[in-house]
């Protein structure tokens, strides 16, 4: 999800996960100029490629390879609408989606990759979705095993004061014999 370009979310989200899909949202640049920016964005859910007004997202083409721009292109760069072996394995339906999807990305964007066609894939940077992975206080934590009750609680406690109370109730109740945990 967060390699996803959204400007707005339309669905009711925590505002914890709204937070995190917004704040990422705007570290996107609204003005791609080079080739390999345009190239590496991602096709769904991305603002700038929409169809109908409404971002685009289909499962069956993420699951066919198709996740960026360059994707939609082959190594001569011209687009890979009919050719093999992503023709046999999409329905019509997927087709026109496919079609919809590449007459949706912006003028500017097919004006780049039409003067660069070679240029297209030899820019595009792989990256492999299941070894990202973040800093959090000085350990390397894989995203797939991040919880999101965890990385909420790191997060938190970066910002957040113990309440007084608990200072009050810690000296009332915890000596050096007997421990009331606050919880």
């Amino acid at each position: 999800m967060l390699h996803c370009n959204f400007d707005y979310l339309s669905i009711s989200l925590p505002d914890f996960y709204k937070g995190c899909i917004l704040s990422r949202a705007s570290l996107t640049d609204n003005n791609l100029s080079s080739l390999s920016e345009i190239s590496n964005q991602i096709l769904w859910n991305n603002r700038f490629i929409c169809i109908n007004s409404c971002s685009v997202y289909n499962q069956k083409l993420i699951d066919s390879g198709l996740v960026t721009i360059s994707d939609l292109y082959d190594t001569n760069g011209e687009f890979k609408g009919f050719k093999e072996p992503l023709h046999s394995n999409l329905s019509p339906i997927d087709h026109y989606l496919l079609f919809s999807l590449h007459s949706a990305l912006p003028q500017e964007w097919r004006r780049a990759l039409e003067v660069n066609k070679t240029a297209v894939v030899s820019n595009a940077q792989y990256v492999d979705l299941s070894s990202f992975s973040l800093h959090l206080e000085g350990e390397k934590v894989d995203v797939e095993k991040l919880q999101s009750r965890s990385l909420y609680e790191r997060l938190i406690s970066k910002i957040s004061t113990k309440p007084t109370a608990m200072k009050k109730y810690n000296e009332a109740f915890n000596t050096e014999t007997f421990h009331l945990d606050w919880e």
